[in-house]
């Protein structure tokens, strides 16, 4: 799927976003490129990439002189520009990930905690983020993502079988 921007003021964060996607998917690239293949003006891609450089969040490089002239900056993630943490609850207990903005992961954790409940997991949870992100500085952090096996609430579903997680049923995640 293309991602496409839009020039309205109110598309800002979303035209933010699919710059960024863009120069983590295709860097090193220019700013013409990314105008091109986004549908922004190069004035609007530079204004964002000038505000994501401020934030430690991309990389500005000169390009490799080829022949006559000065090549274009070549725009990249900076992978520690910022980080986040993934937490996967099961059955079985809990594991989570700290990645940067590269998608590398950095440090892992599992915990075996069978049939864990929710204010028990969320306990953890918060312990375990602490312990994954005390190294980095808490505006580098950008979020914490969860997933779990479900179905939740639905009764026309089965409750049985191994991702069952009764003692999370009604807990709002």
């Amino acid at each position: 799927m293309a991602l496409r921007g839009t020039n309205q003021e109110l598309g800002r964060p979303l035209n933010r976003r699919i710059v960024l996607e863009t120069i983590r998917q295709k860097g090193p690239v220019t700013r013409v490129q990314i105008a091109r293949q986004v549908g922004l003006t190069v004035q609007t891609v530079s204004t964002i990439a000038a505000e994501l450089e401020k934030l430690g969040i991309i990389g500005i490089h000169p390009g490799m002189p080829k022949g006559r002239g000065f090549p274009a900056p070549r725009l990249e993630v900076n992978p520690n520009g910022g980080f986040a943490c993934g937490v996967y609850v099961t059955p079985l207990g809990l594991e989570a990930g700290l990645m940067n903005l590269s998608g590398e992961v950095l440090d892992t954790y599992s915990e075996a905690a069978t049939q864990i409940s929710a204010d028990a997991a969320f306990d953890r949870i918060s312990a375990v983020v602490a312990k994954l992100v005390a190294d980095i500085p808490p505006e580098k952090v950008f979020g914490v993502g969860m997933a779990m096996p479900g179905p939740f609430d639905i009764e026309s579903m089965s409750c049985v079988g191994p991702t069952t997680m009764e003692q999370w049923r009604g807990v709002d995640v």
